[in-house]
């Protein structure tokens, strides 16, 4: 599943987001959630709103896509976005990122 902009961890969007991805979990536990943000990571575990996601969620591209730093051959966009592994980050407490040879599988 891919969550994409606008931005879906805006305030404005953000209950929706958990109420959908709880409901999406339960029912196929295996799905895999990717989510394109313009917020940095440090913004979202630091936000008990916008870091509620985040416990749904498997790979998150952090970051504003920036047009000067675009860059070809990634899911990502611009060299300034981070593709981070949510799940190992949060259970470890830091931001880990996702292996370089990541396709978005």
């Amino acid at each position: 599943m891919t969550l994409l902009g606008g931005d879906p961890l805006s305030p404005f969007n953000i209950k929706d987001l958990v109420e959908i991805l709880t409901g999406v979990k339960k029912a196929r536990p295996k799905t895999r959630v990717l989510c394109w943000t313009g917020y940095k990571w440090e913004q979202l575990v630091n936000n008990k709103l916008l870091g509620s996601a985040l416990p749904y969620m498997d790979i998150l591209i952090d970051g504003k896509y920036e047009k000067d730093l675009h860059i070809e051959g990634h899911k990502f966009g611009s060299s300034n976005q981070l593709v981070i592994d949510v799940q190992k980050s949060l259970e470890a407490g830091e931001k880990i990122l996702a292996p370089e040879n990541y396709k978005g599988e």
